[in-house]
């Protein structure tokens, strides 16, 4: 026979637990403005189900304190398949708390592709994404994607995001951009929308959090900072056909400095 456990006020204990722990480790005790996860974008995503029952959903974290991302591996490094324009490196920095750098070269157009493969979710009626990961860029004057993307070698080529062919969701700066602004992107197989600059500023040498949230096959919505600054409804450009996987570039674009994309930590998830 099962034997009901219940609290001082009479509540049963394993029915308070269930209500209390998965929403309390979702929002991750963070704040909007924190270095932590944001709120309005995990509050409901049951994080804890998911680490305790597989059967709940994908998740995928990473502080970038495990093993050493080698910048001198040529192609698949540390997990990471790799793409240089050229030169450029990626690399995990040893240090308290951990980070991920990828660096381009001092050049116009050089710089690295990088995606996790086997870190993939694919939009799907019913079935939430929740994406953030904390970045810092060296230099506004950059070509940058943090983001999901299908597998591609170039998710910007020549200074230019790939609106034309690739699946993509995402933040990004490139070429046509305004030096000071993100852009976003939603994007099935090229039908696309994209908004160019949005209206959040872009500041070297400062940490700031990319948030994404897929609901289903019918909106998308991003996050700066753990504020909602841009919606995407357009169902025809939600990539819902691809397995889209967690996607870094760091390219250069003022062809004089050295431009470095910082990642302290990132974390994905989806409904299973």
């Amino acid at each position: 026979n099962n034997i009901d456990v219940l609290m001082a006020d009479g509540t049963n204990f394993e029915d308070a637990l269930a209500a209390h722990i998965p929403t309390a480790y979702a929002v991750g005790y963070g704040t909007a403005a924190g270095i932590g996860p944001s709120p309005l974008i995990w509050a409901d995503c049951p994080i804890l189900d998911m680490m305790l029952d597989p059967t709940v959903g994908y998740y995928y974290f990473d502080d970038f304190m495990g093993s050493i991302v080698d910048p001198g591996a040529i192609a698949s490094n540390g997990g990471w398949t790799v793409q240089r324009a050229t030169a450029g490196t990626i690399g995990s920095v040893i240090g308290v708390g951990g980070e991920l750098h990828l660096v381009a070269a001092a050049t116009a157009d050089y710089g690295i592709n990088a995606q996790l493969l086997n870190c993939c979710v694919k939009p799907t009626a019913g079935k939430t994404i929740w994406f953030e990961a904390r970045v810092q860029i060296s230099d506004i004057d950059n070509q940058i994607f943090v983001g999901l993307a299908s597998t591609q070698t170039a998710i910007i080529a020549a200074g230019v995001l790939d609106e034309s062919s690739m699946s993509a969701i995402g933040f990004f700066t490139d070429e046509p951009s305004a030096t000071t602004k993100y852009g976003t992107i939603v994007s099935k197989a090229g039908t696309q929308d994209t908004t160019e600059d949005i209206a959040v500023g872009l500041a070297a040498t400062t940490w700031c959090k990319l948030g994404i949230k897929v609901t289903g096959v019918t909106k998308v919505e991003f996050f700066y900072d753990g504020l909602l600054v841009e919606t995407g409804e357009i169902t025809a450009n939600i990539p819902d056909a691809t397995e889209l996987a967690l996607s870094l570039v760091c390219q250069n674009e003022d062809g004089s400095s050295t431009n470095t994309l910082k990642v302290d930590w990132v974390r994905v998830a989806q409904l299973r």
